[in-house]
C-alpha cells in the first residue's frame, strides 16, 4: 500500500486523491486476504471430499 500512496505522492495531488487512493489499497489487501482465506478453506474442503472418496470407495 505505502508504495502505490508514495507513488502518487510524487506528483503532488490533493489530499482528497490521496485518501481515496489509500482507501483503495486498503480495499484491495482486505481482498487479498480474503483470497488467501477461501484458497485456503477450498483446500481444505478438496482435502475433506478426498478422505470421503477413499473410504466410500
Amino acid at each position: 500500500m505505502e508504495k502505490w500512496v508514495f507513488e502518487i505522492k510524487k506528483h503532488n495531488p490533493s489530499e482528497e486523491v490521496i485518501n481515496v487512493v489509500e482507501e483503495i489499497c486498503i480495499y484491495a489487501g482486505k481482498q487479498e486476504q480474503r483470497m488467501k482465506e477461501a484458497k485456503g478453506r477450498l483446500a481444505l474442503f478438496r482435502q475433506f471430499f478426498s478422505v470421503l472418496e477413499k473410504e466410500l470407495l
